[in-house]
């Protein structure tokens, strides 16, 4: 069995113990139903009440004890490990009420007199509503409950030689027969209904991660994990929004890898992707949940920033914390530099894409005066 069926498996089963215990009420009910119908018929056959009482008192205490643990269970963790356990205790009292049923006529057979032929049609009645509550989840146990009800009755009946207890007897057998046989059927039915419910759940739950997934890589660098031009394009609409609407303003700033290409030639591609990923880490250092960070490609990364006042101190950190030497896994430490060309909205454009074109050109211009800078306006830092 594969790990994914045995998942659901196991899911099946807690379900199937959740609906069991939560059946406590109706069971309860059936067994004092049944408890009270038998004893009018106790009664009719002139059984003493005080025999009555004592024996109708076992199915309450009984039904009494199904509640206990059915409460108790509520306090407890429902696990795979203790599972049957908690299935185990919550079926012997309701196995003792059943019975308590079947061996009734034993008990009282000095009573029954003219009685025992309906005795047998109100227990078996008894026993059914008990079976039916709940059918659905336990089978076992309720085929459990038809047995240790019906196979006393049975046998009592065919002690007698005449031929209508032989006939009540075979028909209280073929009754059985049907009824349980029907109920395995529904039984059934509902399991497999629960089980495809789980796969269900699972397929759903596979193609909302299917769906997420596709959305990362639709919206985010593979290799970095940031995201990328298509969602900084829609971060930065958003982000123009609103300052739009509250009158702020937004600083770009492109940044571009001073010495890449140099590391790419003498360490590899690997170490090129290495390299990246711990730029991008250390760029998450300095942006708040509103700002942006994105990579544009290969080695060119763009940073979004709302209503910041400090340009000159916000590049003199990233390029500060750029620079610091990168210890690669082989232990060999290389050292590269950021050219960062800086835009503000709305003094260098009123759209995105104006303010990335400025940035880009003032970054080329870092590049072109030096490296490892800055540049803002016509100004070089």
């Amino acid at each position: 069995m594969s790990s994914k069926k045995l998942i659901i498996h196991n899911r099946v089963y807690l379900k199937r113990i959740k609906l069991f215990f939560g059946n406590a009420v109706g069971n309860l009910i059936s067994a004092i139903i049944g408890g009270i119908f038998i004893s009018l018929i106790l009664n009719s056959g002139n059984v003493p009440v005080l025999d009555i009482s004592i024996w109708f008192s076992f199915i309450v205490l009984f039904a009494l004890i199904t509640a206990y643990i059915e409460k108790s269970y509520a306090k407890e963790d429902l696990t795979i490990e203790n599972g049957s356990k908690l299935v185990f205790k919550r079926a012997i009292p309701g196995s003792l009420i059943a019975l308590t049923y079947g061996v009734t006529p034993f008990v009282f057979s000095s009573y029954l007199g003219v009685q025992e032929e309906m005795f047998l049609f109100i227990a078996l009645s008894a026993m059914i509503s008990i079976a039916i509550v709940g059918y659905s989840t336990m089978p076992y146990y309720y085929l459990l409950l038809n047995v240790l009800t019906m196979t006393p009755l049975t046998f009592y009946f065919f002690t007698f030689s005449d031929s209508i207890h032989i006939i009540l007897a075979l028909t209280a057998v073929i009754w059985q027969i049907l009824v349980l046989s029907k109920g395995w059927m529904v039984s059934k039915s509902a399991i497999h209904a629960i089980v495809l419910n789980e796969q269900l759940q699972d397929e759903i739950r596979h193609h909302e991660q299917t769906k997420e997934k596709l959305h990362q890589l639709a919206t985010h660098d593979i290799l970095t994990g940031v995201p990328n031009r298509r969602l900084l394009m829609e971060n930065l609409e958003s982000m123009f929004a609103l300052a739009r609407r509250n009158n702020k303003k937004i600083i770009i700033m492109f940044l571009d890898l001073d010495g890449f290409k140099n590391i790419n030639d003498s360490f590899g591609h690997e170490s090129g992707d290495y390299l990246l990923k711990e730029v991008a880490s250390r760029l998450k250092l300095h942006i708040r949940q509103s700002d942006i960070l994105a990579r544009m490609g290969g080695d060119e990364f763009i940073l979004g920033f709302m209503d910041s006042d400090n340009i000159d101190i916000l590049a003199t950190r990233i390029i500060d914390s750029i620079s610091e030497p990168v210890l690669f896994p082989n232990s060999y430490k290389v050292q590269v530099g950021v050219s960062i060309g800086v835009s503000v909205f709305p003094k260098d454009g009123n759209t995105p894409e104006d303010l990335i074109r400025v940035s880009d050109d003032r970054m080329y211009k870092s590049k072109a005066n030096g490296k490892n800078r800055y540049t803002v306006g016509d100004e070089l830092l």
